[in-house]
């Protein structure tokens, strides 16, 4: 719990100095959204173009990873690592000249530490199999965003995972992300039925939209 409330801290933080301290507070309290689930078969992955000189997809598990590894630009994705560790979950960083400038996490029933896998799993019923993955939390950071950069970390991701044995990916992005939404219709994701959620501080209520 303690970790939890480090990640919400300097995410309210951070949302502060972005958007204002009302808007912050706002945010904090309650927040509804229309979250539109997602899946992708691994099988037949559009090519993978090659990455800018200097950048390179970096694993994120406790074996391999350490704050010496790379730095995250915002406190909030530094504080969560640990925190993910302790669920199972996974990452992947795309790293250019020591900072991870995106990353994304997954989980699957191999790694997962809790029974229900991941929250998201179950809000939006999915029944994962042993070959498949929820991938989730996909941050690109603010100066990298516009460039093609975010359908890149992606399907690089995307193709690392296929490399490990996955054969399927589940995901979601939110209705009102405009970029998201391109980024996984270009990918090739077919959409599955959208949920409303509503979230009051930590509690979440998720429902499937009429």
């Amino acid at each position: 719990m303690l970790s939890l409330l480090r990640v919400k801290y300097f995410q309210f933080i951070e949302h502060w100095h972005q958007e204002g301290f009302l808007s912050a507070c706002c945010f904090a309290l309650y927040h509804r959204d229309e979250e539109v689930p997602v899946v992708r078969s691994l099988t037949d992955l559009p090519p993978l173009k090659g990455a800018e000189e200097g950048m390179h997809l970096v694993e994120v598990t406790p074996e391999n990873f350490s704050p010496q590894a790379f730095k995250y630009p915002l406190r909030s994705r530094q504080e969560r690592v640990d925190l993910y560790f302790q669920k199972g979950y996974r990452g992947l960083a795309m790293v250019h000249d020591g900072r991870a400038i995106g990353d994304l996490w997954y989980v699957s029933r191999g790694t997962a530490k809790t029974p229900e896998i991941h929250p998201d799993v179950q809000r939006f019923k999915i029944d994962l199999a042993d070959k498949e993955i929820y991938m989730f939390d996909m941050h690109v950071g603010a100066e990298q965003r516009g460039g093609g950069h975010a359908t890149f970390l992606l399907n690089s991701v995307l193709h690392h995972l296929y490399g490990k044995g996955y054969h399927r990916a589940y995901g979601y992005y939110s209705a009102t992300n405009i970029p998201a939404l391109w980024v996984h219709r270009l990918l090739g994701y077919q959409e599955l039925p959208h949920y409303i959620m509503r979230r009051f501080l930590l509690y979440r209520t998720a429902q499937v939209k009429d």
